[in-house]
């Protein structure tokens, strides 16, 4: 189903509380394409999520790798099985 404009700001809100958490400045936010959005952690904005396409991703998804960063987990395993290091 995609993100709406409302998820996108949720989701910012939250990686912003997550990056205090972490003391690690993160932001969820569209790419220059702005179909395209992820994660992004560092004063340059670095996707460490993504990007991926709004159409593609879910609250769910985001909300699972936020509380995993949260948590201290570094290896996220996304829903192919394939693990990512953060």
């Amino acid at each position: 189903m995609g993100l709406s404009a409302d998820d996108i700001a949720r989701l910012d809100a939250r990686a912003r509380e997550v990056g205090r958490r972490l003391h690690w400045e993160m932001h969820f936010q569209t790419d220059d394409d702005p179909a395209f959005a992820g994660v992004t952690a560092g004063a340059r904005h670095v996707f460490i999520m993504g990007p991926a396409r709004l159409s593609d991703l879910t609250r769910e998804s985001v909300e699972a790798i936020l509380d995993a960063l949260a948590a201290g987990t570094r290896r996220i395993v996304d829903g192919d099985g394939v693990p990512h290091l953060i």
